[in-house]
């Protein structure tokens, strides 16, 4: 908002005294009275109602710009009371506002108005030119009754004066129609019309005052013909101006359209006359034009912040698809030039915002995930083909990641016999060297970001058989970055102390990993019945031989690093972990006598739930084992002995020391 500088000393202006002018100019008109008053040597040399009027003129300082920026920010949720708190959070779906855009306090503009309408100090023209008639006008559509009245009291104060007053016919004729249109379209007092109605009644009382500006006609046209019912239930010049084949009518409408949209009760307008389905279909024809497919996109991204708009749009219109569209332009080429990369921002915002909902998460989940997935499967493409860069596209970066995430963590919701959204592991190693190839502090969030995605992802299966450098620096990589997001949770200490911790949740997906990896593999066909069967039971029944792979023994250095890790800070020792750490480095029998005592060992552990063909991978949380859960205290702590005297072993085979 405006700042309005107010005096407050022991010679306090009186608002009346300065015709409700505020800052220097109030200073000035008081100055300019007590000047005439010396000067008149107690004589009238000029009369002070000329002179106040005089010094009204000169003083006026209506910004028509701000009056603009008031019109297209205006705060609907703001009430009547002038207030000191010059930012008020406005309708859910109004774009967030920076402070540095001014605007008046409506509250403040609208006694102005009122007041120096009675007081005969502005001509109506004049008023209008400022922008202090569209104020009032969109005061109108404001959620609070008390702004409503005084912009009606404005209204009719103006209408009054303009009844009287001498200026050119065709203007004073325009300014009538556009008052009577809104006038004829409310029913009860002070009722409130629809945002989009409000902001053409600005604009227009601007248009009317010279014959020769564009839209002119049609909108005095229109004014001629409206129906009342228009003002409640319609977007006024919508079909006629949108279907021109004149561009800048087209553009003018998108505009309006645009400022339009700033409550639920707009969007239920915009659905009923069908105006997203309209600029959709029409956006994909070789009609459009940069600039109108650039308004489309805009109008589309401000609509799915409404709840209600984006569960049509989702439902109706197939907003996914018609993004999908987009993406695909760009997934053999970089976006070229500020308007390209701007629209592809733009649309992964719509993606981005429209999943924030969880109506239409959930909606996905059951009914529709098929055509995120393909959205999904596209943005995977062109960043982990080196399309989008962190350095020089870190806000595409972050919002394809938000969307990855968004896409896995349905997916991961979803029944078992649903079709799924699945990363391989080159995928993943792809993810990984798209958010770890910058170094600088800046890009941290979008590291932290990509390792959250990339435990949102199911534990592949091909993590043994990956490359052993590149394996070496995913895992270095993963562990730093998991341990910088526990120290920045730990500097604000988190209300459930049992939340698991980024460092535990990689552990456990590391673990699956290689426990998955090794059960499904070729070599070892899972049989269903080793779920009953101890982890010493299961190494006899396997193909035994050869030697450990460096990859395991890279993987089992990380594992067993984040092991201690887990238990110096966090927890106990996972089961899955030992299991994991056996699969990778027994590779021979364990019949002869110094095998004696880990044979001992591993005949007390039984198979993890990993090896359940029932097994699902949670990010939140770890599978719930239900045959712990039955066992006593004693036999859970006889099995966490076990397994802290088999990691020992397991970390004296990998050349580590506990």
């Amino acid at each position: 908002m405006h700042d309005i500088e107010l005096i407050d000393d022991e010679s306090m202006l009186n608002v009346s005294e300065t015709n409700c002018l505020w800052g220097k100019a109030a200073l000035e008109i008081r100055e300019g009275l007590r000047f005439s008053q010396d000067a008149s040597d107690g004589g009238e040399a000029d009369s002070e109602e000329n002179l106040r009027q005089r010094l009204f003129k000169d003083n006026l300082c209506v910004d028509p710009k701000i009056c603009a920026l008031t019109v297209l920010h205006f705060p609907h949720q703001h009430t009547a009371e002038i207030s000191d708190n010059s930012y008020i959070h406005d309708d859910p779906i109004s774009e967030k506002r920076s402070p540095v855009i001014a605007r008046y306090d409506p509250a403040f503009i609208l006694r102005f108005s009122l007041h120096s309408l009675s007081m005969g100090l502005i001509e109506p023209v004049e008023f209008a030119s400022l922008g202090l008639l569209a104020v009032a006008f969109v005061s109108m559509s404001s959620a609070d009754l008390g702004m409503r009245k005084l912009g009606d009291a404005t209204l009719g104060r103006f209408l009054k004066a303009l009844k009287c007053c001498w200026m050119k016919k065709h203007v004073k004729d325009g300014l009538m129609l556009l008052l009577s249109y809104v006038q004829n379209g409310v029913e009860e007092p002070w009722q409130r019309i629809p945002s989009v109605s409000a902001v053409f009644a600005a604009e227009a009382s601007l248009i009317l005052l010279d014959s020769s500006r564009k839209h002119y006609v049609p909108i005095i046209e229109f004014l001629k013909r409206s129906d009342p019912l228009m003002l409640r239930v319609g977007i006024p010049l919508f079909p006629d101006f949108f279907e021109s084949s004149a561009v800048v009518q087209r553009l003018w409408v998108l505009r309006l359209i645009y400022a339009g949209l700033k409550s639920e009760d707009d969007a239920q307008i915009y659905i009923r006359n069908s105006v997203l389905e309209r600029l959709m279909r029409f956006s994909s024809t070789p009609l459009t034009d940069a600039e109108t497919k650039g308004l489309i996109l805009e109008v589309v991204r401000k609509s799915v912040k409404s709840h209600k708009m984006a569960r049509h749009l989702i439902r109706n219109c197939y907003l996914l698809s018609w993004c999908s569209s987009f993406i695909s332009m760009f997934t053999t080429k970089l976006p070229i030039g500020d308007d390209e990369e701007l629209r592809f921002v733009v649309v992964l915002e719509i993606i981005s915002d429209a999943l924030a909902s969880r109506n239409i998460s959930e909606w996905l989940q059951r009914i529709a995930l098929e055509e995120l997935m393909e959205i999904s499967s596209r943005l995977y493409r062109l960043l982990g083909g080196g399309l989008v860069s962190i350095r020089e596209n870190s806000a595409s970066v972050d919002l394809i990641l938000q969307i990855l995430y968004a896409t896995l963590k349905i997916s991961q919701q979803r029944e078992m016999f649903q079709p799924h959204f699945t990363i391989t592991m080159e995928g993943i190693f792809q993810l990984f060297e798209a958010v770890a190839n910058c170094d600088s502090p800046q890009f941290e969030a979008s590291a932290e970001r990509g390792l959250d995605t990339i435990l949102m992802s199911t534990p592949p299966i091909g993590i043994i058989c990956m490359d052993v450098d590149k394996l070496r620096r995913f895992l270095l990589w993963g562990t730093s970055t998991a341990l910088r997001i526990d120290c920045k949770k730990g500097s604000k200490p988190s209300e459930s102390p049992q939340e698991e911790t980024m460092v535990a949740k990689f552990l456990r997906w590391l673990s699956a990993s290689v426990i998955l990896g090794k059960l499904y593999s070729e070599a070892n066909d899972m049989n269903p019945t080793v779920l009953s069967e101890t982890l010493l039971e299961y190494l006899k029944k396997r193909n035994l031989g050869g030697s450990m792979r460096k990859s395991e023994h890279v993987i089992g250095e990380a594992i067993v690093h984040l092991q201690k890790l887990v238990c110096a800070n966090y927890g106990v020792l996972l089961p899955s972990v030992v299991f994991a750490l056996a699969l990778m480095l027994i590779h021979y029998g364990l019949g002869t006598e110094s095998d004696k005592l880990i044979a001992s060992l591993c005949c007390r552990i039984t198979s993890p739930p990993e090896a359940i063909p029932a097994w699902r991978w949670s990010y939140y949380e770890a599978w719930k084992d239900l045959s712990s859960e039955a066992a006593t205290d004693l036999e859970k702590m006889d099995l966490l002995h076990t397994c802290q005297h088999l990691f020992l072993v397991f970390s004296d085979m990998l050349g580590e020391t506990p």
